[in-house]
């Protein structure tokens, strides 16, 4: 059992929690090295996936908020590739929102353009499914973040918020929304409060144990469900000479 892991079920129970470890470094050199870890990198968020979505005898969650925790955790990557993971296996249509409204960034993953979305939605009265776009043929959708708010923050516009995410509920059978960072913003636990729950992701290398604790506590107290947390950017604490010995 890892280290991180560890932590994290010391930080609270561990029955409250799902810990997945993903997008592990790969040492520098070769592309043999780059291919694993994506491959390792792409079994980690199957398997985030999987639990989260599949549970063994409760109806799991439809709408998720991903969030992160510190600067560079990464977190809308991982909410883009379980979007893109759980199109590929679910039979029903999903969705991923930015509502990251201040440095959107899904549009650029996706290759599309942020041109409208939901900053609009939430300021007219379109109806929220003619904002998706259409990934490929398949059945994942993005909204983009589309124009910043002038206050930038979805704490003034929560009525009508509300009112959005549950049209996305009836609109689509799993809506994954990306959001700022939970140490900086209130825009995840306005979001979440909406949603089914959150997934924290943690930078997992510079993120000291108590600040963990102190950010589930702090969600605990507004009430959010906390379904989870993935460490990003986990490292092999030795050198790379003897990393290549043990492959």
């Amino acid at each position: 059992m890892s280290k991180n892991f560890e932590l994290l079920q010391r930080a609270g129970r561990a029955e409250e929690m799902l810990v997945i470890e993903s997008v592990p470094f790969s040492p520098r050199n070769g592309n043999h090295h780059k291919l694993d870890a994506e491959a390792l990198e792409h079994e980690e968020i199957v398997k985030l996936v999987q639990r989260l979505f599949s549970p063994a005898s409760v109806e799991g969650p439809r709408v998720v908020v991903f969030s992160g925790f510190g600067e560079g955790s990464g977190s809308s990557r991982v909410c883009a590739l379980v979007g893109q993971t759980l199109a590929a296996r679910a039979t029903g249509t999903v969705c991923v929102v930015d509502a990251n409204l201040r440095t959107p960034s899904l549009h650029v993953h996706f290759d599309a353009e942020n041109l409208t979305g939901l900053a609009d939605g939430i300021q007219v009265s379109t109806p929220i499914r003619n904002m998706a776009i259409r990934i490929s043929a398949g059945n994942l959708w993005l909204i983009p973040a589309g124009p910043t708010l002038h206050n930038g923050s979805l704490l003034m516009v929560m009525d009508r918020l509300k009112i959005r995410i549950q049209e996305l509920r009836q609109e689509f059978d799993y809506v994954l929304i990306n959001a700022p960072a939970t140490d900086r913003y209130t825009d995840p636990v306005v979001l979440a409060r909406t949603a089914d729950g959150l997934i924290l992701v943690i930078e997992a290398n510079s993120t000291p144990r108590a600040t963990i604790e102190r950010a589930k506590a702090s969600l605990m107290t507004a009430e959010i469900r906390l379904l989870g947390a993935v460490l990003n950017n986990r490292t092999f604490p030795i050198p790379q000479s003897i990393y290549e010995r043990l492959r």
